[in-house]
């Protein structure tokens, strides 16, 4: 028996390949609470915007920018926002298109993505010396030592992180 036909004129909306999906992002205190998604569609040669009707679950944080496909955009972005995330705690975010206008019963493509966020606060506690045993000074063929700075997570103690020291490297190279 043949399979359930697509809605006519079916849109074939789905979320590329992108950043957030299924991962934790973590965001400092001062960063803008918001993350950046990418939507397409397989259909975009109609002339009219489009509004995507985007089904959400997840924690009460989360505000949902309105999904809009410009005339003929193949792809459109749209922020989802938390301003009021309290610091140190997960929150997750799943978003889906369900509608059979826009969703292909045949797709490949995922009609859905799921993303966490956290703010994260990390406290300075002063340079390091990193000596990296991969790279060498290129001029003495000696191992580099580069000062960096440490820090240490507010919540947890336990997680500390450093700033990028590689730039370091190539400047003294």
């Amino acid at each position: 028996a043949p399979g359930k036909q697509d809605v006519e004129g079916c849109f074939g909306v789905y979320f590329p390949s992108q950043e957030a999906t299924s991962q934790l992002l973590t965001f400092e205190p001062t960063d803008k609470r918001r993350v950046k998604i990418t939507i397409a569609r397989e259909i975009s040669d109609v002339e009219d915007d489009i509004v995507v009707p985007v089904n959400f679950t997840g924690d009460e944080v989360f505000e949902i920018d309105e999904v809009i496909f410009e005339g003929g955009a193949a792809q459109t972005s749209f922020y989802v926002n938390f301003p009021d995330a309290e610091l140190s705690k997960k929150y997750t975010c799943t978003l889906e298109v369900t509608d059979p206008q826009f969703v292909s019963n045949y797709r490949t493509k995922p009609n859905y993505i799921t993303f966490s966020v956290s703010v994260v606060s990390w406290d300075e506690l002063g340079e390091a010396t990193l000596i990296d045993r991969m790279f060498t000074n290129i001029q003495t063929g000696e191992f580099m030592n580069v000062q960096t700075k440490v820090y240490r997570n507010s919540n947890d103690k336990t997680l500390y992180r450093v700033d990028n020291p590689y730039p370091a490297f190539m400047e003294a190279a």
